[in-house]
């Protein structure tokens, strides 16, 4: 392999420009901030915080200011990253605040004003009381399977329960019992008409024949 000779003064130059490159990309990221102010604190200190301080949005004067303790804070580290640090005017970018149930996303509008912006997830608080009021797939039927179930079941409208079925059943006679109406119509309603003779009628013949 051919040994080759790198120049000093490029390879310096890439590593800047690689250099600006990740502190270009690092400065996009969304930074944390830890919750908000109403008003501005009465008393700040120019020196630094240290880099353990919580990081607050202040509402009434748009700046963000670094709090350990009970003593507010101009300087902490990474504040270049915040806001400009000669105008202390937030940047308008991508801001993290932590909150007990994961982070919750803002940005900083034209104003100056800090933004929520909608998330399009749920935290874990919202997600628990979404899955505590869902029942599990192994207890229910899915929408499909009820329609399937449903489709093969009559209405009770047109249709009757056992106990009315047994209780209509229980007042009929077996076939084997009874005639049917053919049946019966053909055995005793076609047979030949004899003349039938009133009691009356009946007398009189009996006298008539031991007369």
């Amino acid at each position: 392999m051919a040994t080759k000779i790198v120049d000093s003064n490029a390879l310096d130059s890439a590593l800047s420009a690689f250099e600006g490159y990740v502190m270009r990309k690092s400065s996009d990221l969304p930074l944390i901030f830890h919750g908000t102010i109403a008003t501005k604190p009465a008393t700040v200190s120019n020196a630094s915080a240290v880099a353990s301080a919580e990081i607050l949005y202040c509402t009434a004067d748009h700046r963000f200011y670094a709090r350990n303790g009970s003593s507010y804070y101009n300087n902490w580290p990474g504040r270049d990253l915040y806001q400009h640090l000669a105008t202390g005017n937030a940047y308008s970018k991508l801001y993290y605040k932590s909150t007990t149930n994961g982070y919750e996303l803002y940005t900083i509008d034209s104003a100056g004003g800090l933004v929520k912006i909608p998330a399009d997830y749920y935290n874990k608080s919202e997600m628990d009381t979404k899955l505590a009021a869902k029942a599990n797939t192994s207890t229910t039927y899915t929408k499909t399977e009820v329609d399937t179930k449903l489709a093969a079941k009559a209405n009770t409208s047109t249709t009757y329960t056992k106990t009315e079925v047994d209780t209509k059943l229980a007042a009929k006679a077996n076939t084997a019992d009874v005639y049917t109406k053919t049946t019966a119509d053909s055995t005793f309603m076609k047979t030949a008409n004899y003349p039938v003779m009133t009691e009356a009628e009946a007398i009189a013949l009996v006298n008539e024949l031991f007369a």
